[in-house]
This record gives C-alpha cells, sequence and structure tokens, in this order.
C-alpha cells in the first residue's frame, strides 16, 4: 500500500514555492506515493499542470478574503 501525502497550500499561481511544490509531486516514486494537492483559495496554471500529470488537484475556494477561515479544517481533514 502507498503511503498518500497531502500537499496544502494557499494558491497554485505561477512562482517559485509553487514550481517546487510541481517538481516535488512530479518527481515523487509512484510506486511509494500517492500525492493530492489541495489548493486552499484557487487553483492557478501550475494546479493545472499538476492535474495534467496525473496527480489528484483539489481547490477547496476558500480564505478568498485574507485571514484564517475554520471552513478549512473540515475538507482537509476528510482528504
Amino acid at each position: 500500500m502507498n503511503r498518500r501525502i497531502l500537499h496544502v497550500i494557499t494558491r497554485l499561481p505561477v512562482g517559485g514555492a509553487e514550481r517546487l511544490l510541481a517538481d516535488v509531486v512530479r518527481f515523487l516514486d509512484r510506486s511509494r506515493f500517492d500525492s493530492i494537492v489541495c489548493c486552499i483559495e484557487d487553483g492557478g496554471a501550475i494546479a493545472d499542470e499538476i492535474a495534467a500529470a496525473g496527480i489528484r488537484v483539489i481547490v477547496l475556494g476558500l480564505m478568498q478574503h485574507g485571514g484564517f477561515d475554520c471552513r478549512v479544517v473540515p475538507p482537509v481533514v476528510e482528504m
């Protein structure tokens, strides 16, 4: 059984941290790890790239107005 890894990030526009996350999930050994990427706010170009590589991307669409939103916790726990 593969280990599941949940990668959580606020959003995935083109940028340094976002590029690093894309590289990490693409190059992890898929015979050992199953990655899921969770975007709390929204996706973006990097989210599309990750999804095209066959990695599950979930966009919650929360925290759009800044600050922490408690509604983030239940969907993340369920993943």
